[in-house]
């Protein structure tokens, strides 16, 4: 029987950072984080990063493993992840994989595969992707391109198909958005060109180009800009672009382009899936209060300083809802109220298109968030504790058999 992991997932502003830690502490366990932006240093404020304080110990992996400039793929995620998860089993503790970048986390958890096969089909990834299309909408893929590209999904419309799949092979095989690549004229032209451990949590902003003082905290408001995996989405035939699919059976035949993933030998983990939701008003509250609460912390000036230090307005890391709202507030491109509102609809948007792909994984144990909004998480883990653990203790006693 294969090692244990929980993953706790749930839309933007759920409280998944104090679930996961909550967790962590009663499972002597460690958190292992699953956002595409909390990898970045000096992106502290908007992506929500924990204190110390809240961290409360707890090891948190996979925070502040990169410098802004640089691109960040989900092979590389998954590589990371992996081997992150692996040291934990192997001191003896228990992975929790904390996110809501279902991308990522499908590609930890389930057995697919990022190696020179799936990088040799670049035909079966557009073949993928016109099905996917045809089974469930031009929309769906224009909003898998909204996740990844959204500079370039506004400029494209739903329905011209063959623009939004070469900018999602773009992205795929490049790691970045078609928009960040200097003198391109767009999807339709121009140019197409293992650091695992937990860092110490403290207090403070994290210098750019070093290894800095920051947390896993709860997940940006929109900095999830990687959320193109379809968790939960069907199954597809031939070689299926839905990348990392949470509850969909595995692909079927055929690889995928580089950087999407083919079926592996089985599953890797004894996982268990935890989510939390709220009804959708309380959750916008929540999302609307807690741009409100970055942005009195500073988040502009964050932005700011990341661009004086030399990070490209098109970087990746900037992409992310926020980031480059307020990057386009510092250029005089639009009024700062009409920018913070912005960055709410935009966050607002995202918790729905999250939540519409987690609805369709039957694997999530749901917890009603909103219904005890006033208790600690730890109240959560109490009511679920002992039918997570009594799965764990049967892996670990054939394990201990083993041994």
């Amino acid at each position: 029987m294969n090692r244990p992991l929980i993953v706790v997932l749930g839309p933007t502003a759920s409280g998944k950072s104090a679930l996961a830690v909550s967790l962590a502490e009663a499972v002597n366990g460690e958190v292992v984080s699953g956002d595409s932006m909390q990898v970045y240093r000096g992106m502290d404020i908007g992506t929500g990063k924990i204190t110390a304080g809240e961290a409360r110990g707890v090891p948190h992996h996979l925070v502040d493993i990169k410098d802004p400039r640089e691109g960040f793929s989900v092979a590389e995620f998954q590589t990371l992840a992996r081997s992150a998860i692996a040291d934990i089993h192997q001191r003896g503790r228990i992975p929790i994989l904390a996110g809501g970048t279902g991308l990522y986390i499908g590609a930890v958890v389930d057995p697919y595969e990022f190696g020179a096969q799936a990088r040799a089909s670049v035909t079966s990834y557009r073949e993928g992707m016109r099905r996917l299309a045809a089974e469930k909408g031009n929309g769906c893929l224009h909003a898998l391109l909204a996740e990844k590209d959204p500079v370039t999904a506004a400029k494209v419309h739903p329905n011209d198909i063959k623009r939004v799949i070469r900018a999602l092979e773009f992205f795929e095989i490049q790691g970045r958005p078609i928009s960040s690549n200097q003198g391109a004229r767009g999807p339709g032209g121009g140019s197409s060109g293992v650091e695992t451990g937990a860092k110490p949590l403290g207090g403070g902003s994290v210098g750019i180009g070093r290894s800095g003082d920051g947390a896993l905290g709860a997940e940006p408001p929109g900095g999830e800009s990687a959320e193109a995996g379809a968790l939960g989405a069907g199954r597809l035939d031939g070689g299926s672009a839905e990348a990392g699919a949470l509850g969909a059976g595995p692909f079927e035949g055929g690889s995928t382009a580089a950087g999407s993933p083919v079926a592996g030998p089985g599953p890797l983990y004894q996982t268990r899936f935890i989510g939390l939701r709220w009804e959708r008003e309380q959750l916008y509250r929540r999302i609307n209060g807690r741009v409100d609460t970055m942005i009195r912390k500073g988040w502009a000036e964050e932005v700011r300083l990341l661009l004086e230090a030399g990070v490209p307005e098109d970087a990746q890391s900037m992409q992310a809802i926020g980031y480059r709202h307020i990057v386009g507030f510092l250029n005089g491109q639009s009024p700062w109220d009409s920018c913070v509102e912005q960055i709410k609809m935009e966050t607002r948007r995202f918790a729905k298109r999250q939540m519409t792909w987690f609805r369709r994984n039957p694997r999530i144990f749901w917890l009603d968030a909103g219904g005890a909004a006033g208790q600690r998480a730890g109240d959560f883990v109490r009511d679920i504790l002992q039918d997570v653990l009594s799965d764990f203790a049967a892996v670990k006693n054939i394990r201990d058999r083993k041994d």
